[in-house]
């Protein structure tokens, strides 16, 4: 204690020095005869500031019984303060004294304030108190940041360090990530003192806000920083039609799962394509934008690119359908008939129905030219009916319809009428015959042509020379074919030698002649 007041001495005046010189030989007797109080009069510390700020060295002492003579206040050995009989005196200028209580304020406080400080105090007519107390000085937290190396992760290449980083003292550093306390154990650890934080490797679940909260006594502050890990792209997909018609519009999506968000490019047929965004439009579509669509997904972080292919055919709407039949006339069983499906656009089924009803192929029917043509080899009477090709593609579909009529005969030819009439009676006859299209009938009367067209031959008031044979001939334009049949009239009256109505030597007969001309 003596080696203080040696260190002051120099900066008192004569008049503070004698007074001082009285005060220690006052408190040199205090502590050589043992009359003084040994417990530590301070608060317990240790007291704690912050650089700029102010604190108080308190004293236990709130009511002293007696005014203090001496108080004697000095840092790790050195003056800072004394009070001696009223005289206040220090070196310092930023620090004040209680001279009641003898405790001591330290105002904009620096670093150099941190120390051990004691102090003595001189009652008046009572023992000598004494305290000792450390004080830490901290400087305030600030500019905290947290520094990502590197600054762009990969999921399952890169290893994060996450390095929290600030101005002043930092007593402890805490991390949490999304405001919860930090895991670690396996990818995840902290090193130099909990300032940084390594992950490694990065995953896509590591994604989130990673904080760390910096501390002293004095201040605390936290640093924040958003980790979003590259990936990607992932999951390429490209929507779209498969199939339209022309003339329509098609809009093609193209989506991948990537952070950063995917850049997209476009080709058709492996040329590329102006256009930079997920979505790809094709207006007013014609057949040449059949073809492969590719959309190439590329990360410019990660470098990876995946591209995908759409392939899109471009039909023309059917139309115009019809079916040609070759030849135009067929006549039954001579004939081998092709019905030929005939349409614009594009043509992806045929399919035939008889009559509404599917056609049953083998035999005599059979299809070709990828069931564009019907084959009817050789075509009957059954065949009749309506026939019917459909053709259809993805967009559009059409019927063409054609009725055919089979040609043939004529068949079964025949005549009626009387055989036997009397003078001035009326006759008739009517021809009949089986044919498609309807047989064209002629007549003659015992070989001379008639002029009569019709199936049906009328006689007016008959002669006896109306008697003889009347033969009709059916005929079939289309099948160039002819039948004739013959009928026997015999005219009654006017001659003796008739008997029962019959001539004498004339033989009752029906004759039939049949002449095919080809």
């Amino acid at each position: 204690m003596l080696n203080v007041f040696i260190r002051i001495k120099g900066s008192l005046s004569d008049q503070v020095e004698s007074r001082m010189m009285a005060a220690l030989t006052y408190l040199t007797l205090f502590l050589l005869t043992g009359l003084c109080i040994c417990q530590n009069v301070l608060e317990r510390g240790p007291a704690i500031g912050a650089v700029g700020g102010s604190v108080w060295l308190k004293t236990n002492v709130s009511n002293p019984h007696e005014p203090y003579m001496v108080l004697l206040w000095s840092r790790n050995l050195v003056n800072v303060i004394t009070y001696v009989e009223g005289e206040l005196n220090t070196t310092y200028s930023h620090v004040s004294l209680n001279n009641i209580t003898g405790s001591l304020e330290l105002r904009d406080l620096t670093l150099g304030d941190a120390g051990v400080y004691y102090l003595d105090m001189v009652p008046t007519g009572s023992p000598a108190e004494h305290g000792k107390i450390t004080l830490q000085v901290f400087e305030i937290i600030s500019n905290a940041s947290i520094i990502p190396t590197p600054a762009v992760t990969i999921a399952h290449q890169s290893s994060l360090h996450l390095t929290c980083e600030a101005q002043g003292n930092i007593s402890s550093i805490e991390w949490t990530k999304d405001g919860r306390h930090l895991s670690l154990g396996g990818r995840i650890s902290l090193q130099q003192n909990n300032r940084a934080l390594v992950i490694s490797p990065v995953k896509r679940a590591d994604d989130g806000l990673y904080e760390c909260l910096l501390s002293n006594p004095v201040s605390n502050m936290t640093a924040a920083y958003t980790l979003a890990v590259s990936y990607g792209p992932l999951n390429v997909t490209l929507n779209g039609p498969t199939e339209i018609s022309d003339s329509v519009d098609a809009t093609f999506l193209c989506s991948a799962e990537s952070y950063p968000p995917a850049e997209f490019s476009w080709t058709f047929n492996g040329a590329s394509i102006d256009v930079t965004g997920a979505v790809y439009k094709l207006i007013n579509s014609k057949v040449g934008d059949s073809g492969n669509y590719t959309c190439t997904a590329n990360n410019s972080n990660t470098g990876s690119k995946v591209s995908v292919t759409r392939m899109l055919i471009v039909y023309e709407i059917i139309s115009n359908a019809s079916i040609i039949p070759t030849p135009a006339i067929e006549i039954a069983h001579q004939s081998s008939l092709h019905l030929t499906c005939e349409a614009q656009g594009n043509i992806s089924s045929i399919e035939w129905t008889k009559d509404g009803r599917h056609l049953s192929l083998g035999g005599r029917i059979s299809l070709q030219q990828n069931s564009r043509v019907l084959v009817i080899d050789p075509v009957e009477i059954a065949d009749d009916g309506l026939y019917e090709c459909h053709l259809s593609n993805p967009v559009s579909n059409m019927t063409a319809a054609y009725t055919l009529v089979v040609s043939y005969g004529p068949l079964n030819v025949a005549i009626s009428g009387p055989t036997e009439i009397s003078v001035s009676d009326n006759a008739t006859f009517f021809c009949s015959a089986e044919s498609y299209p309807a047989a064209e009938f002629s007549w003659t009367f015992n070989g001379a042509k008639k002029d009569v067209t019709d199936a049906v031959y009328k006689l007016i008031n008959s002669t006896v020379g109306d008697s003889g044979n009347y033969t009709c001939t059916a005929s079939n334009p289309n099948t160039r074919r002819k039948f004739s049949v013959t009928r026997m009239l015999i005219v009654n009256g006017g001659l003796s030698c008739f008997k029962s109505g019959i001539l004498p030597g004339v033989t009752l007969s029906i004759t039939m002649m049949i002449v095919l001309v080809f």
